[in-house]
């Protein structure tokens, strides 16, 4: 099976999520039976869990999440939570975009902040018992402004009235973004890596450079020296993606990039990303976003 052969790949329509430039999300309760979601999406996401037992991977990072535990997630970073039934589940989640608080980095001369955040290995801060009040407040003041009446095209433009409470919910989604950056380097990550965990990191760091080549199991098990069953084994048991679906799916999120940040033609694009012929990436980009190249790009 190799990466250019879209009838050998399953593609989820679903599981890339197109987000407003901004929200917040609020879940307090029961988890049932046990889940498994595996998803990406066009914007940052920054979630408090004031009560949660769960695993999630982002990209080639396993994170054991409790109790006041944040975690900032990359636009675009593939990531798979998997919940753990009989237990409770209470969290905030924020999806902003990059466009929604730039102008305002860049006026306070902080334009680095999202990406110094993003360019950390560790993103997960587990919460000093002292602070946890502090960053919930400023959860909940966010979860509060977003839900006054105000819808995300109302929230994203500021029009109807609303220039006054998306101003405040851009400074205080900048006060949170500060104060999280500033709790997280100078914290110690608690991780532990098991030796599948570090091989699947190899393998994806490996494709999110090369995903411009033809990549096949064949080619990996020469170069990592395993057998090619068992990277595909434990790559599919801690990302929920097989190997081949994931380096087609990498080529799908750095073509969503170019459409959206590079004035490239979308044949350049095509060819940039891997695809050997634009019918093959029309094609695969449009069963993995549900829409094709084009209609992406006039999406913005």
């Amino acid at each position: 099976m190799t990466a250019n052969n879209p009838n050998n790949l399953h593609y989820i329509h679903h599981d890339i999520l197109r987000t407003p430039s901004f929200s917040v999300g609020f879940r307090d309760g029961p988890i049932d039976h046990v889940k498994s979601l595996e998803h990406y999406h066009d914007s940052y996401e920054l979630d408090l869990f004031i009560k949660a037992d769960i695993q999630i991977f982002v990209k080639d990072r396993r994170y054991d999440i409790h109790d006041g535990d944040i975690l900032f997630i990359s636009e675009y970073d593939v990531h798979k939570v998997i919940y753990n039934t009989g237990t409770h589940y209470t969290r905030y989640v924020i999806n902003f975009k990059k466009n929604f608080i730039n102008e305002l980095l860049n006026f306070l001369g902080i334009a680095d902040l999202l990406i110094n955040i993003q360019n950390r290995d560790y993103k997960k801060l587990r919460v000093n018992v002292s602070r946890i009040n502090e960053f919930e407040d400023l959860f909940k003041t966010l979860y509060t402004l977003y839900s006054k009446g105000h819808d995300s095209t109302q929230i994203t433009q500021g029009d109807n009235g609303n220039a006054e409470n998306t101003a405040l919910i851009k400074s205080f989604l900048l006060i949170l973004l500060s104060r999280f950056y500033h709790a997280l380097i100078n914290t110690k990550p608690t991780f532990t890596q098991t030796t599948k965990d570090k091989i699947v990191r190899v393998i994806i760091d490996y494709i999110d450079s090369n995903y411009m080549i033809l990549i096949d199991l064949d080619s990996l098990e020469r170069k990592f020296h395993f057998n090619k069953y068992y990277l595909s084994h434990i790559f599919k048991q801690l990302t929920g993606f097989t190997i081949m679906e994931y380096a087609q799916h990498r080529r799908i999120i750095e073509a969503q990039r170019m459409l959206k940040y590079t004035n490239k033609d979308i044949i350049e694009i095509c060819y940039d990303c891997g695809f050997n012929n634009i019918q093959h990436f029309y094609r695969v980009f449009s069963k993995v976003t549900g829409i094709t190249p084009y209609k992406y790009r006039k999406m913005g």
